[in-house]
């Protein structure tokens, strides 16, 4: 070999050498890999389907179990109405077409169990109270009843559920909602669509603070009260739903209270504790020793 041919032979070898250096060794196995994350951008990129790529994402990761499904208006179906408006006082939801009433029926927010005593402290009321439709703690979150406001909804973000998942829901856990939304066991009733506060009141002073309340829904239910949605109930529900057949505008609600608080009686306290004992996902001793605690005049846990 000449020098010229003996010094290409090694240049080349210096070549491959580096090559092999920089490159991975390639799979023996013919068995597909586990697509990695960046597989998924990708895929996202190409074909635009966000729906798709969370889907792979959420049985990757395990995600909460699906519930419900969408509202969709009737095949064919106009409203006859150009507006809808609703109002909730704190005992009554009502909805209007213009200035004709369409459906009223009876509303609750806050839960119906004993005021703890430091919310009851600061705000100037008394442990024998409840939160339930109490203007007095609209600020205290989770516990007291939906500020005073303007809130809006579309019939479109109603997500409704039968019966089988009603039941599923009120037993707690963690699920999916068929928007692809996180929703917390609970009391949800027959359907649920989001409150977009558009303006909130403040709370009375020194009584927690309605603008960093957030998560309102309007929704049905078993079982009247709320963490601080506007329960109207699975008649409620049913009955909305066919006046806003057709209608694809927003729906303004204005909440008002027009009314002095009610009273919760002893048996109702102890459904609230039941409902909501302070745990995130209570177990059925849980719930137990939660309506035990309301008859015993023992103070709510915080969630």
């Amino acid at each position: 070999m000449d020098v010229a041919a003996h010094a290409a032979a090694v240049d080349g070898e210096r070549v491959r050498t580096r090559r092999n250096d920089e490159e991975p060794a390639h799979e023996t196995s013919h068995r597909p890999r586990p697509a990695p994350d960046h597989d998924l951008l990708r895929l996202q990129a190409t074909a635009g389907n966000q729906a798709t790529v969370a889907h792979v994402q959420r049985q990757r990761h395990g995600a909460a179990p699906r519930v419900g499904t969408r509202f969709r208006h009737p095949a064919g179906v106009r409203s006859p109405h150009r507006s809808i408006t609703a109002e909730f006082d704190g005992q009554m939801f009502r909805v209007h077409a213009g200035s004709t009433a369409l459906m009223a029926v009876e509303a609750a927010s806050g839960r119906p169990v004993s005021v703890r005593s430091g919310d009851a402290r600061t705000c100037g009321g008394a442990t024998s109270e409840s939160y339930k439709n109490n203007p007095r703690y609209v600020g205290i979150s989770d516990f007291g009843p939906i500020p005073e406001g303007t809130f809006t909804f579309r019939a479109a973000e109603f997500g409704l559920f039968d019966r089988m998942e009603q039941l599923r829901m009120i037993g707690g856990g963690s699920f999916t909602d068929p928007f692809g939304q996180a929703l917390h066991g609970g009391d949800w009733g027959a359907g649920r669509a989001p409150l977009h506060p558009t303006r909130v009141v403040p709370a009375p002073r020194g009584c927690g603070n309605t603008g960093r309340r957030s998560g309102f829904y309007l929704h049905g239910g078993s079982l009247s009260g709320s963490s601080g949605c506007i329960d109207i109930g699975n008649a409620g529900i049913t009955q909305l739903l066919r006046h806003l057949a057709g209608y694809t505008g927003t729906v303004t609600v204005t909440v008002h209270y027009a009314h002095p608080a009610p009273e919760v009686g002893p048996l109702e306290r102890a459904i609230g504790g039941a409902t909501y004992p302070g745990q995130r996902d209570p177990s059925l001793l849980d719930r137990v020793r939660g309506a035990w605690d309301q008859l015993r005049g023992n103070e709510s846990t915080e969630q």
